[in-house]
């Protein structure tokens, strides 16, 4: 696989860049990454005023009969910690550091499991933080210029594979399966999904979603609550920048930082991308614009099931693995499938 840098973001105080690994066609899981999608044009149809589509289904039939391209796609993009003195030279060492042989060839292998999300969170933990600096009161326009000026130079790094590791599922379980559905919601829409509310109060560290679309696009996501004014008024938590990313298969985000209490639903925003979903399931919401985050906003309600979602660990959150007791703080960083029997 090679990896790549996306553009830096500030996020609860500290400064993070994003590392984007992407399947060569050599590797296994090429094929899921080389994705069909339809060409982004502009939907001729009816708006309101305010820019939102008149009619959602007009839409999907619209956008299915668009003409299709094939793209490379990334598999995993991961977020990191860096201090503002950052180097070309620190940030390679680190990587080295963190995408060891092994670790590339558990991603591969758990990026492709119905579980992989919780598979990603666990491997990654501990791996996204090269600094702790608090960049309160800093310039953030011109800081992040400053870093990706510093780190312009970078060159792509091809990543060995070594053997497979054992990990753990974390134990936060909030949204649906990122899968392609068949339907779409426009892009430029905050949508929030009921159908699955967080199951206990943890930090949602990884994210997948499915969208579709030949372009790249940015967006936000977040955790929802009912607002004060109560009914379909909804409160946004807590929430991060998701960076960019491409339509046409799964996404991987990990390295992020969203508190979840238990009850609440995920939601996200998607600029330019068209998100999956299916017309069933439980009632969620929507709204025209960035609504991550919000206080008490109203939104609309419509029967969905969104391809979005998350997990995370809780803190003394404790489980058992072949018969064997694990803590929320213990791991098998370093350990093979072959090192550990009954499995």
């Amino acid at each position: 696989m090679k990896l790549t840098l996306s553009k830096p973001h500030i996020h609860k105080k500290k400064l993070k860049i994003e590392l984007v690994l992407t399947p060569e066609p050599t590797d296994p899981i090429y094929p899921l990454y080389y994705a069909s999608v339809p060409v982004k044009t502009t939907y001729p149809g009816k708006r309101n005023p305010n820019g939102s589509v008149v009619s959602l289904i007009d839409y999907n039939v619209w956008k299915k009969s668009l003409p299709r391209i094939w793209q490379h796609n990334p598999c995993l993009y991961t977020f990191v910690t860096i201090p503002s003195n950052i180097t070309w030279k620190m940030l390679r060492d680190y990587i080295g550091d963190i995408f060891t042989p092994n670790t590339v060839a558990t991603i591969e292998n758990s990026i492709v499991q119905s579980n992989s999300a919780d598979l990603i969170a666990v491997l990654m933990d501990k791996k996204t933080l090269l600094g702790f600096e608090d960049v309160t009161g800093a310039d953030e326009v011109a800081l992040q210029a400053e870093i990706t000026r510093k780190l312009k130079n970078f060159k792509t790094i091809t990543l060995e594979k070594g053997d497979t590791e054992i990990v753990i599922p974390q134990s936060l379980d909030v949204g649906s399966a990122a899968i392609d559905r068949g339907d779409v919601f426009p892009n430029n829409y905050t949508i929030v999904e009921a159908a699955n509310p967080a199951n206990e109060s943890a930090a949602c560290t990884t994210i997948e979603l499915w969208s579709q679309d030949n372009e790249s696009t940015n967006g936000d996501a977040g955790s929802f609550n009912v607002g004060g004014s109560g009914g379909d008024t909804l409160d946004c938590a807590d929430s991060e920048s998701l960076g960019t990313w491409s339509g046409g298969s799964k996404v991987t985000k990990s390295g992020l930082d969203i508190d979840f209490a238990s009850g609440e639903w995920i939601g996200i925003f998607a600029t330019d991308a068209d998100m999956e979903l299916e017309w069933s399931g439980e009632n969620g919401w929507y709204d025209w614009g960035d609504e991550i985050p919000c206080t008490d906003n109203l939104f609309d309600r419509t029967t969905l099931t969104l391809s979005c979602y998350g997990t995370g660990a809780a803190a003394g959150w404790g489980g058992e693995y072949c018969g064997v007791s694990i803590d929320a703080t213990d791991g098998f960083d370093g350990v093979t499938a072959d090192e550990i029997t009954g499995v």
